[in-house]
């Protein structure tokens, strides 16, 4: 399936900065940019791109009676700290009891973000949640890549440590089609969630701003009430 995407070239995408830089060379790397910062871009008002390849990385019940969405970015160090301290416990109190369906959605504004996606999305999608949280884990690594070459093959290495062969790591990174599309998709969707930073969650459609474990999860304990209310 293809969609066009009708886009104003005045409209502000915050998240859609690497968009124009995708292969046109080194961007020095920002872990702290929030989407505020970026400028707005020029854009073709018709984008012709296809997104049917693209799927939210998902774990959890199909019948539970929340979903949660997580835009996250692989180069930001909040979304480190989410990926290494919150998700652990969500899952063990929400995901693995049934309440909760967790999806991810990437979020890019940097190539290695994107590079970072591309590896975790490699392979089958069972791949997605392990590879990513070792590309979590060993954040404080290789984003002090002294270049973007090494950041490049550290990154691989991450995915070649779960069973990807350099071979089918080198294809998915050269990707292009993959990645405009990747870009494109998160931008558009971030943009009509009102998500401004990240990690931002969706909890049953409701924008919550990233925050403590200890005030996350009486919002997503309200939010399983409401469900088993019949509230939503």
């Amino acid at each position: 399936k293809v969609f066009v995407m009708k886009l104003s070239s005045r409209v502000r995408y915050p998240f859609l900065a690497l968009a124009i830089a995708i292969g046109v060379g080194s961007i020095g790397l920002q872990v702290t940019r929030q989407a505020s910062d970026a400028q707005a871009l020029p854009l073709p008002e018709d984008l012709v791109v296809d997104f049917s390849e693209i799927e939210d990385p998902t774990v959890g019940s199909e019948n539970a009676p929340v979903s949660i969405i997580e835009y996250a970015s692989f180069t930001c160090s909040h979304c480190a700290n989410f990926s290494k301290d919150t998700f652990p416990r969500l899952k063990e109190d929400f995901i693995d009891t049934g309440e909760v369906q967790f999806s991810v959605r990437e979020i890019f504004t940097h190539k290695a973000g994107l590079w970072a996606s591309q590896i975790a999305r490699c392979g089958t999608k069972e791949k997605y949640f392990p590879v990513a949280k070792d590309i979590f884990l060993t954040f404080d690594q290789w984003t002090k890549a002294d270049s973007d070459d090494e950041m490049l093959r550290m990154l691989s290495m991450i995915g070649e440590g779960h069973g990807l062969t350099k071979e089918e790591v080198d294809a998915c990174v050269a990707d292009e089609d993959m990645a405009k599309a990747l870009v494109l998709r998160s931008s558009g969707l971030a943009e009509a969630d009102s998500v401004r930073g990240t990690p931002t969650l969706i909890i049953n459609g409701e924008l919550v701003r990233n925050q403590p474990y200890e005030k996350l999860k009486p919002i997503i304990e309200e939010a399983v009430r409401s469900a088993s209310r019949g509230d939503l």
